[in-house]
């Protein structure tokens, strides 16, 4: 749905993971958060680092496949290294404003509960 479309949109953005993730990564998430709006248990299996992110952070359970897993739930901020614009706009690599590459920092995280 477009409402969960856009709840998985705001919270890659606030996460700062929005640079990471694919618009396919982003419709996963929202439509494992619509089938359990619906009542299904719902486990995202994939080895996406950023997408096993968003789904934690979103409360939705998720499964690795061939990888350990992330071990923490992180926030990053995605920032121009010349000019110090912030982006949260999904996909945007490149500052609007000067036109350096965008870098990821990781700004806090909390241990992943398990």
């Amino acid at each position: 749905s477009p409402e969960a479309l856009k709840r998985a949109i705001r919270e890659a953005a606030r996460a700062g993971l929005h640079a990471s993730l694919s618009r396919t990564d982003l419709s996963v998430a929202a439509l494992a958060l619509e089938l359990r709006q619906q009542g299904h248990r719902v486990i995202v299996v994939t080895d996406d680092y950023a997408l096993q992110n968003l789904t934690a952070r979103l409360g939705l359970e998720y499964k690795p496949l061939r990888t350990r897993g992330i071990t923490r739930v992180e926030s990053y901020r995605v920032q121009c290294p010349a000019c110090g614009y912030v982006s949260r706009r999904p996909g945007e690599r490149v500052c609007p404003v000067c036109g350096t590459p965008l870098k990821r920092t990781r700004k806090h995280y909390n241990r992943r509960q398990r």
